[in-house]
Formats: C-alpha cells, structure tokens, sequence
C-alpha cells in the first residue's frame, strides 16, 4: 500500500475516533443533564460567581443566600471518608438499652441521633468557610436573668391571642371594606334591590357588633403602636418589620420605644414567615441575648434594670414562638395556636 493511502486511512480512522468521543460526550452531558433535572439538581437560579460578601452577618437576598450555600459545596471535598470521624466509643447508656422500656429507648435513640449529629457538624465544619464557623449563635447569660418556664409559656399563650385577636380584627375591617364597596351600586329603586341593601346592612351591623366586642388584653390595648398597624396588609407589615429589625440590632442598645414596635410588628406578621424574615428574626435574637449577658450576673441591679424585661420579651419571641432558637422553640408548639 502506497504512504498515501496509509496516511489517509490513518487520517479517517483518527476522523472515527473523534466523532465517536465527540458523541460519547455529547450523551454524557446529556444524561448529566437529565439526572439534575430528575433529581433536583439542576440550577434554576443563575447567581454571579465568586467568593460572597462575608461582612454581612445574614445574606440579605436570595441570591446572596444561593451564592454562600454553592460556594461551601465547592469548598467540600468530592470523597469523604467514614474513618475521617472519630470513633464513638459506647457509653453506659447504650449497653443498658435494651433493658430499658420502650419509652426510655425511643428517648436514646433521639439523643444518639443528636450525638452523632453534632459529630458529623463538627467534623464538616473542618471543610467549611469562616461563615459556617463564625456564627457564635445565641449568647448564654445568667441563669437568673432568664424568665421561668411557668412565665414563658403563658407570654406565649397572650401573645398568641393577641394575634388571634389582631388577625380577626383584619378580616372583619377587610369585610366592612368590601361590604362598602359592593353595595355602592345602583339598585334601580327595585324590591330586590332593596331587600339586598337591607341584608347588607343587617351584616354590617353585625360585623360592627363583632368588631367593637374585639377587646384585647392590657396591656396591649393601650398601646399606640397596635392602633398605628391598623388596615396594614401583610406586605406593609413585612416591610415595616423588616426596617425595624434592621434599625434594632444596628443600635448599641435596644430602646424601650424600638422594643414597642417590634412587639407590635410581631403580633401583626402571620406565619409561615418569609425566609428574609426569619434570618432577621435571628439576628435579632443574637443582639438581645448579648445585651441581656452583658447585663452581668443575677445581681440586685442587673435584675431590675428596665432593658431586661424588653430584651426578654424580644427573645421569647424570635426563639420561642418563632422557632429560631432550637431549645426554646421546644417551649411552644404551632398547634397550640
């Protein structure tokens, strides 16, 4: 065979290969593809790239929030091994297990589960970046200047019948709304006309009955700030509570008048909260617990200084009813509402 043909043949055969790898490629983007979209990894979201702005305590946006959670999965590492973890040598708890009644092992397990929880965290949080680190959570105090749980749990009981009472307050300035506003027509002077004007204002007379017998609880029936939220829809209210937590925690110290506002802000906010809302929520919680430890011990002046039943309150309700802090969240339920 002449160098020609050789050198064509090769050239063909080298053509083959390409187009075969080119398809391969080709099929393997494709199934990739497929798997992202069929198992929920697929990026609906585009956000820049780049390393996030770590000054912000809090992410203040979606994308801000989607741009810290891709950038620590490309910090993890793309095999991690069992034997990384350091081995859980048994405890006393565990060996007497089995001999314990149902009740008893269905709480250990819960425990193991939250022992090896806190392994695992600890152990991922070598390959994690300074936001997963840094966050110092909430700011342990004195035991003494926490409320007790008798008054913890019945401030959740008034605070969750005042927004029972503030919600239906809403729904029936918003019916009286539509009820003036449907029965501006003309009714032609018609008998059926006015056997609806009637009813309607039967209604609205029943609906003002209703609304005069909304009486709220003292002391929030005196205050000013509950009377200003008065026909707020929820995004005026988001928005008010958003710039009134902003404004909170970048005080040195939470005013009595701050406090005020944001109590009324939060009886008003309806849950599920917006995700935005919720970090707010734990930023403020982290600000009035770190006032409430620099308050010092148990001491006579500590105990009656005026910020303390604020900050109290404040936190009662960003940990506990609003569940951003994992041991007071187990104080109230959603079902009790």
């Amino acid at each position: 065979m002449a160098p020609e043909q050789d050198l064509d043949v090769e050239q063909e055969h080298d053509a083959d290969e390409y187009e075969d790898e080119a398809e391969e490629a080709k099929d393997s983007s494709s199934d990739s593809e497929a798997d992202r979209r069929e198992f929920g990894l697929y990026q609906c979201l585009p956000v820049e790239p780049g390393e996030p702005d770590w000054d912000t305590e809090e992410p203040q946006t979606v994308e801000e929030y989607l741009r810290r959670v891709r950038y620590e999965a490309q910090q993890l590492p793309d095999v991690v091994s069992a034997a990384a973890l350091p081995p859980a040598a048994p405890s006393s708890d565990q060996q007497t297990a089995a001999d314990a009644p149902h009740g008893q092992q269905a709480g250990e397990a819960s425990r193991q589960q939250h022992r090896q929880r806190r392994v695992l965290a600890g152990a991922s949080a070598q390959h994690g970046s300074s936001y997963l680190t840094a966050d110092p959570g909430v700011q342990d105090c004195d035991p003494g200047l926490k409320p007790s749980s008798a008054w913890t749990r019945d401030f959740l009981q008034q605070f969750a019948r005042l927004r029972r009472h503030l919600q239906r307050e809403q729904e029936m300035l918003s019916e009286q709304a539509g009820g003036t506003s449907s029965g501006g027509g003309g009714g032609g002077g018609s008998g059926s006309a006015r056997l609806s004007l009637l009813a309607g204002g039967a209604a609205a007379a029943m609906a003002a009955e209703e609304l005069a017998a909304l009486q709220l609880d003292p002391p929030s029936d005196a205050m000013p700030e509950l009377q200003q939220l008065r026909g707020l829809d929820q995004l005026q209210v988001r928005r008010q509570l958003h710039s009134a937590i902003r404004a909170a925690v970048e005080e040195e110290v939470v005013a009595p008048e701050a406090a005020a506002t944001l109590y009324a802000l939060s009886a008003r906010i309806e849950k599920p909260l917006h995700a935005g809302t919720c970090a707010l929520y734990r930023q403020l919680l982290r600000h009035c617990a770190a006032q409430r430890a620099a308050l010092g011990g148990a001491s006579a002046n500590a105990a009656c200084d005026p910020r303390l039943a604020h900050l109290n309150i404040m936190i009662t309700i960003a940990g506990a009813y609003f569940g951003q802090d994992e041991e007071l969240a187990t104080m109230w339920d959603d079902d009790e509402e």
